[in-house]
Formats: structure tokens, C-alpha cells, sequence
């Protein structure tokens, strides 16, 4: 259910474990709505082996407006997430967390990659679950479906930003994280990037590793990104319905740590 307020058409979603989904403007709700169908409704993030415990720990890159904290962290309340957006979309999500009072989630307003570093990023507040690296470029149906979208409700273009970018192990240190049960990642390419700049040793304090992939430069390759994975030490199990995978370059990473 979504409820706009009169004076300053802020919608609000009701999401189906009971939290709210507080957004900024009306334009963010076809996103939101499309990323929350994927979430609550696919989904998406469950897998068996890849349940929620009270206490685990869980890293989340690629946070955009928060749907997978709101519906993840209800499921930890003796654990906690650490969450890293670089946007815009930041705000919307802090701004939900105030206000259904969730108090075990932690945000970074940072991209993961590099250490230290920075990164050039598409933003588009009205398709913030696009977000992505400048140097992507989305398969040609993304491109139209989201042309198609902006003229129809008079949208305004995307901007190129320079965010904060840090590695996983910095994150890791800030955090004082020796150990993590689960890593998600939702970063619309940069997951290739933020593998290459994570050692073996630090990529084995994860226990288990759930990414949505996209093949959106010419050096992505699932092969060699399972390949890295099996090779550091984990159980991997790729996930691709087979026309969506044609038309958007994505599918679901599942690995597992082998002790």
C-alpha cells in the first residue's frame, strides 16, 4: 500500500513484514515498487542455505533506498548490517530507518571498490536501483525501457557524480569485523571491480556471498568472477533465467565458504 501526504506528496510504502518505505517524491516510486516486488514478492534473496539468523552479521553493498535492510534487518534483531550507498538514495534510506526505528543498521556513504579511492557514478534518483560505475553501459532494452519511462512521465536525466569509494577490508576495519556471516551485493557491475580489490584472506571472512551480477563491461566475465571465487575457497551456484539474463546481463551468485 502506498500513501501520499498532501502537502508534500512524500509516499510512504507499507511493506508486507509490517516496516515502511519512505521516499522523497513520487517520481521514486515505480523503482521502489519494482525492487520491493523483487525483494518481498520474488524473493530473490532466499535461497536454501542462505537463511537468516537472529545473530548474524551481514555487509550490504549496494543499498540504494534500503528495501533489502527493511526486509533483512527485522530478521537479525540480535545481529546487525552494515550498509554501503554512495547516492542520494542514502538519504531516503536513513531517513526509513528513523522512522520505523531500526536501530541495528549502520550506513557507509560510500561506493566498495578500491581503497581509498573515488568513483565517477551515474545517478538517477528516479531509477536509484540503477545506480552504476560511469564506465558501465546497461544492455540496449535497459537503455529503452528507461527512456521509456522518462518520457512518459516527464523525467529528468541522470547526473554523473563523484562519490567515496573504500574496500571491503577498510569497511571491515572501521567496523571492527574480524568476521561476517553474509555479504550481498547489489552493485550493478561493481562487483567485478570490488573482488579484484579484495585478497583471498579477506574475502574468506565472509561465510556466505549472495550478488545479483551484470555483465556490463567488456572485462565482466561469470566465468572468471565463479572461477576467483571457487579458487578462494567457496562453493559457488550461478542462478539465470535464461531470457532475462538475454535482455539485462544479470542473474543471481550464490557461494558458500568450504571449511
Amino acid at each position: 500500500m502506498t500513501e501520499l501526504s498532501p502537502a508534500v506528496e512524500k509516499p510512504v510504502i507499507r511493506l508486507p513484514n509490517g516496516t515502511c518505505l519512505h521516499l522523497d517524491s513520487p517520481d521514486c516510486l515505480n523503482d521502489a515498487r519494482f525492487i520491493i516486488g523483487e525483494i518481498f514478492g520474488e524473493q530473490v534473496y532466499s535461497q536454501p542455505g542462505f537463511e537468516l539468523h537472529p545473530t548474524d552479521t551481514i555487509l550490504d553493498v549496494g543499498s540504494h533506498v534500503g528495501v533489502f535492510a527493511h526486509w533483512a534487518a527485522p530478521q537479525i534483531p540480535q545481529g546487525r548490517m552494515i550498509c554501503m550507498e554512495p547516492t542520494s538514495a542514502a538519504n531516503r534510506f536513513e531517513y526509513s530507518l528513523a522512522q520505523n526505528g531500526i536501530t541495528n543498521v549502520r550506513l557507509h556513504r560510500c561506493a566498495a571498490g578500491g581503497p581509498s579511492s573515488t568513483l565517477e557514478m551515474i545517478e538517477d534518483p528516479q531509477f536509484a536501483g540503477l545506480n552504476r560505475s560511469n564506465h558501465f553501459q546497461q544492455p540496449a532494452y535497459m537503455r529503452l525501457l528507461v527512456a521509456y519511462f522518462k518520457k512518459k512521465q516527464a523525467l529528468g536525466a541522470a547526473q554523473v557524480r563523484t562519490v567515496p569509494c573504500q574496500s571491503l577490508e577498510e569497511i571491515m576495519a572501521s567496523e571492527s569485523l574480524e568476521q561476517c556471516d553474509l555479504l550481498k551485493m547489489d552493485c550493478e557491475g561493481g562487483e567485478f571491480d570490488i573482488l579484484e580489490h579484495t585478497s583471498r584472506h579477506v574475502l574468506r571472512r565472509f561465510r556466505r556471498i549472495m550478488m545479483e551480477f551484470h555483465v556490463y563491461h567488456s572485462t565482466h566475465s561469470l566465468c572468471k568472477l565463479r572461477d576467483r571465487l571457487v579458487a578462494d575457497g567457496f562453493a559457488v551456484h550461478v542462478k539465470k533465467k535464461w531470457l532475462n539474463h538475454l535482455l539485462t546481463k544479470t542473474g543471481m551468485l550464490w557461494a558458500t565458504r568450504i571449511d
